[in-house]
């Protein structure tokens, strides 16, 4: 189950500390309890693929773009797990959120506890991608399973059809490469996959790492939307939280070059523009040390590395990609739904604390 720390009341007097730290500059730097964005997402479709959302809350009020259930097979991608809302409260929320001017989408492939299919992933991307009537497209996967190279191929294909995709890294703190979609972080053109760190800015134990992650952010103790009210929230932690923060920065650099070129940024002009903005100073998580980690976390300001608005020549190469594999050809979605596997995908949450010592005798 989800690790649900605490309920709390919506407080508005404060920026979460996952907002408050991206627009911190830099790391080790103390935070404000502020978050001021310089652009908002406006324009931009924020996607959420995960348990549903829960429509009504006060965090979406005005900004929520049609849905579907791909569960239920309806329109109606109402959630009733709070993982789908929660993340979606990170991207688009009014008040937890890192682009609060975006239109979210509700995309249900996951069931009331939490699981899915990978039919159910794969329609619930192509029916994202057939959204073409919307230009600037964010999608954020906060759900994974095991290796299988049939979900890397369409997630795959779903980036290069000009989707930009934040993905969680997973949390079993191993090898995010063991897990798709994380996999897809590794391949040149694939999706942004995200490991999670905490407030001194290091890497979570949970964190799954390796070359497949590609960027860090804030997941841990993170404050958002809650299915138990209009204006509740909760705290959870994870990589799941992770993505979303990073999602919401691709919506803000999405609106930003769009708004200064007139021309559709691609998935992977969104992530060198990432990439330029973030910043190093990672430390390991001192309780699980020595792996892979990814010196490099996700920042909002475009101030962090000032440069004039992009210009017709081909932006910088994405860092941090492998090119090892070469482009695999985009692959028919629907076709592929012969090789569903029941039950191999789920939300991507932390596992569950150990159980308290016994008592001394």
């Amino acid at each position: 189950t989800v690790h649900a720390e605490r309920r709390l009341r919506k407080a508005a007097a404060a920026a979460t500390w996952g907002l408050d730290r991206l627009d911190a500059y830099r790391t080790g730097i103390a935070l404000d309890d502020e978050y001021s964005p310089q652009h908002t997402g406006e324009g931009v479709h924020v996607f959420v693929i995960d348990t549903g959302l829960f429509a009504a809350h006060q965090e979406f009020a005005g900004r929520v773009g049609a849905g579907r259930d791909m569960v239920d097979d309806d329109d109606e991608p109402e959630d009733c797990d709070g993982h789908g809302t929660h993340v979606a409260g990170t991207v688009s929320g009014a008040t937890f959120g890192v682009a609060p001017s975006t239109v979210v989408h509700g995309v249900r492939v996951l069931d009331c506890n939490g699981t899915g299919t990978n039919a159910q992933l794969l329609e619930g991307l192509e029916w994202v991608a057939n959204q073409t009537q919307h230009a600037l497209k964010v999608a954020v996967l906060s759900l994974g399973g095991e290796l299988d190279a049939s979900v890397n191929s369409w997630v795959r294909a779903f980036v290069r059809g000009g989707v930009t995709a934040a993905i969680a890294a997973g949390n079993d703190g191993g090898d995010a490469c063991l897990g798709s979609p994380a996999f897809v972080g590794k391949l040149e053109d694939g999706a942004i996959t995200v490991g999670s760190t905490g407030r001194t800015d290091a890497a979570s134990a949970y964190s799954s790492s390796g070359e497949c992650v590609d960027i860090l952010a804030p997941g841990e103790g993170i404050e958002s939307a809650a299915i138990v009210g209009r204006s509740e929230s909760m705290l959870h932690s994870g990589t799941s939280m992770a993505a979303p923060h990073v999602a919401g920065v691709a919506a803000q650099i999405l609106s930003q070059l769009y708004t200064a070129t007139g021309g559709v940024p691609t998935p992977d002009e969104v992530w060198a523009e990432m990439a330029a903005r973030a910043v190093g100073g990672i430390a390991d998580s001192a309780s699980n040390p020595g792996r892979n980690v990814p010196d490099i976390l996700v920042q909002s300001h475009d101030t962090v590395n000032p440069r004039p608005p992009p210009s017709p020549p081909s932006p910088p190469s994405p860092p941090s990609r492998s090119s090892s594999s070469p482009p695999s050809p985009l692959l028919p979605l629907l076709p592929l739904l012969s090789t569903t596997k029941r039950a191999c995908l789920r939300c991507a949450r932390p596992p569950p604390p150990p159980p308290p010592p016994p008592p001394p005798p």
